[in-house]
């Protein structure tokens, strides 16, 4: 019992009370009284003093009564410190000093019971059904860590001979649940025989084995929910091991390829494997040669994760030979040489997940990628052991370092995985190409390893802000082909290996960039001079050939206006124009033009311009180029100038042009030129070499001939089209894009 004074007081001219804390403390479970009567407004509180450094303490309860009643406060308490409050519940008109008792009283009531449940000599299978809802949490500090918070029930029971058993606790559905298994009461408060926790799900026990005696099973949660109102807890032997259960019966794979279906929820956890603790089924796979395989969880109903053991069966978490968590969305791949020997393939869940999975095995074939005609070498150094980039390794290096490819380039370049001080890395290759206008960006590879490509916006440059546009992974010797539509600027385009392992430098592969370029405009015209430099005397003449091209899928009518400057004087000395010339859709059509000179121009530097589009005013596209008249005397009495528009029908050479569109989507035009008629033979071939069509064969007359090739059914890539005729060949390069 305590005596003593309290009330309010000016501070500072503020108003305070006087607050005294006292201390108790209990050395078991019991029942903790402060009861107090003042002559004040009175206010109580009992406190659990937490660390005892007003940082962490709790208020278990309080209580406030008028002047002269008795406030009383009891809480049942485990062993520990308590702050024991008393005060004012007000701050002004209680002056100090004012007189109270108190009344401290603890009774205890011994240890709770440490077994809720007495099954006593357990006949298996035990079943209960039941809740722990009600039974308090009389135990939170055991080796259930944060899942002991909620009330707590606990069975005993009695084995008689060592045994081997499984313990299953389903919530129905509650979360946050767990539950623990020890042969001491209260469970220790740091290790345990066993224990399984969760946020979800069934938790379970086993198998594990016990010898004869006595053993605790503790059902708990964290502090919120509370309790679990329904659950169900079963205790049997557990049955033979399945196939696929231990090491010992792993399941055979006979042959290759090989297909599996089961679900991972009627497995125990056998196997530890890197960053899972989860139930697995297990794999055992004799290879008798050297083969390179992809082992599959793809198409899986839960989040997976894969492991392959070589030579001995789960030999724990970080020596995998292959291992792999969410290659395909939350599913998981692996692909590697697996040389002869025996391996183990184990199954696995992240986290506590479980499901249906679907395993495959298949073979990969020997994957050759080979440099394709016009293909541009990379030139980085091979990548191998110990391998420092400073080539192309973009923002993995230091100092970053790109290459800088153009607008349609195919680059053939190699890379894959490598050792460094014993860690596993990846040569990757990091391409810089300006884009110089809106539209599609596309980047497409093959390669002899598992890929992976990126498109990546580079930001300022400097690696501190770029953002990855799109990204995908392809197969060994697949083709992979990434689309985004950007702006003007600069971009990093990304190759390397989707793995870390088992793509062993140097592999090859080949990859090719079609981005949008300055918009053609629908005709334009170009002049070549016939052997340049020009230098023409008085009254004589010079040839070139004049080109028109139409840029369109219709045919076009076009002016063309030719021009002839003096450059020391300026002086416009010639003009001519021919009007409604015909070109055809997407073809590039040729002139021999013959230009003659006057024998009364001055001398000097000159510079011929042609233009076409609608004359005068309206130029679509012009060019120009230079030649000197000299001293001389020729029989062209004035300027003159033949050929635009006036041989257009047979064209003079053989010739293939590019197709039209390219990039395409899912047809394009292929125009080619012959002088004479001609055995021809028009080829699609794509990037293998193989011929995949032909789209004209047979004998064709002179002239411009136009062919269009549907490719719907054709696979995203770059195919290269082949002209024969007569004893010509003509091969060029387009690019499928879907």
């Amino acid at each position: 019992m305590i005596c003593g004074t309290s009330g309010t007081f000016l501070f500072g001219g503020s108003n305070y009370r006087d607050t005294d804390w006292f201390t108790i403390t209990t050395t078991d479970v019991g029942d903790l009284t402060w009861k107090a009567v003042a002559e004040f407004p009175l206010l109580i509180f009992i406190i659990d003093d937490g660390s005892g450094t007003c940082t962490d303490y709790t208020i278990l309860g309080r209580a406030s009564v008028a002047a002269c009643d008795t406030a009383t406060l009891t809480f049942n308490v485990p062993a520990g410190t308590y702050y024991l409050w008393i005060g004012p519940s007000v701050f002004s008109g209680a002056d100090c000093p004012l007189d109270y008792v108190a009344f401290c009283d603890w009774v205890s009531a011994g240890p709770p019971p440490c077994a809720d449940v007495l099954i006593g000599d357990i006949v298996l299978p035990y079943a209960y059904s039941g809740t722990n809802c009600g039974f308090v949490n009389d135990w939170s500090t055991t080796c259930l860590g944060s899942y002991d918070g909620g009330e707590d029930i606990i069975f005993s029971f009695n084995l008689l001979a060592q045994t081997d058993v499984i313990i299953t606790m389903d919530p129905l559905g509650s979360t946050w649940t767990g539950i623990a298994l020890d042969d001491a009461c209260p469970l220790d408060p740091v290790t345990c025989i066993a224990m399984s926790t969760g946020s979800s799900g069934i938790r379970t026990i086993g198998p594990v084995t016990l010898a004869a005696g006595t053993y605790y099973i503790m059902v708990d949660t964290w502090p919120s929910p509370t309790c679990i109102p329904a659950f169900d807890l079963t205790i049997t032997t557990p049955p033979p091991p399945m196939p696929g259960e231990t090491c010992e019966t792993a399941i055979d794979i006979p042959a290759l390829p090989y297909y599996d279906a089961q679900s991972t929820c009627t497995f125990f956890d056998n196997c530890a494997i890197t960053g899972s603790n989860n139930r697995d089924v297990i794999y055992k796979l004799v290879m008798t040669e050297l083969k390179n395989l992809t082992v599959s969880l793809c198409g899986s109903a839960y989040d997976t994760k894969l492991a392959v053991f070589a030579d001995n069966c789960c030999t724990g978490a970080g020596t995998e030979m292959l291992y792999n968590d969410d290659f395909c969305g939350l599913q998981s791949e692996v692909s590697g040489n697996f040389n002869p020997g025996i391996y183990y393939v184990v199954v696995d869940g992240y986290s506590t997940a479980c499901g249906d999975y679907t395993l495959n095995i298949t073979e990969n074939l020997p994957c050759i990628v080979e440099c394709p005609t016009g293909g541009i070498p990379e030139g980085e150094p091979v990548c191998g052991p110990d391998y420092v980039d400073n080539y192309n390794g973009g923002c993995n290096s230091t100092p970053n370092v790109f290459q800088t490819i153009n607008n349609h380039d195919v680059i053939c370049g190699t890379s894959g995985t490598f050792l460094f001080g014993g860690n596993s890395y990846r040569d990757t290759d990091w391409y810089e190409l300006s884009v110089p206008a809106d539209g599609n960006l596309s980047w497409s590879g093959v390669a002899e390893f598992p890929l992976l490509m990126f498109i990546i916006d580079s930001g300022s440059g400097d690696c501190v802000d770029y953002s990855i546009l799109t990204y995908a992974t392809a197969g060994v010797c697949d083709t992979l082909t990434l689309s985004y539509a950007v702006t003007a600027g600069t971009y990093w385009l990304w190759i390397g290996p989707s793995v870390f392992t088992g793509a062993d430098c140097p592999l090859d592969y080949v990859a090719w960039a079609d981005g949008p370029e300055n918009p053609l405009p629908d005709i334009t015209i170009g002049m070549t001079p016939d052997n340049p430099p020009i230098v023409v005397p008085l009254g004589g003449q010079f040839t070139y050939v004049g080109t028109l091209t139409n840029n369109t899928v219709g045919d076009l009518y076009t002016d063309v206006w030719i021009k002839i400057t003096h450059l020391p004087s300026g002086n416009f000395l010639n003009w001519r124009h021919w009007l409604d010339v015909l070109v055809v859709a997407g073809m590039t059509q040729s002139y021999n033009i013959i230009q003659m000179v006057g024998t009364w121009p001055p001398l000097g530097e000159y510079t011929l311009s042609a233009s076409c589009g609608d004359y005068p005013g309206v130029v679509i596209d012009e060019t120009s180029f230079n030649f000197t008249v000299v001293a001389g005397s020729g029989p062209n009495a004035d300027w003159a100038s033949r050929g635009w528009g006036e041989n257009n029908i047979i064209p003079t050479e053989f010739a293939l042009n590019s197709s039209y569109p390219n990039p395409f989507n899912a047809t394009t035009a292929i125009t080619f030129e012959l002088p004479i008629a001609s055995n021809v033979s028009l080829e699609i071939y794509n990037l293998m070499g193989q011929k995949v069509a032909t789209l004209a064969e047979g004998n064709k007359a002179a002239g411009y001939h136009s062919v269009t090739w549907d490719a719907a059914n054709y696979s995203s890539g770059i195919y290269f089209y082949k002209l024969t005729a007569g004893e010509k060949v003509f091969t060029k390069r387009m690019t499928l894009i879907k």
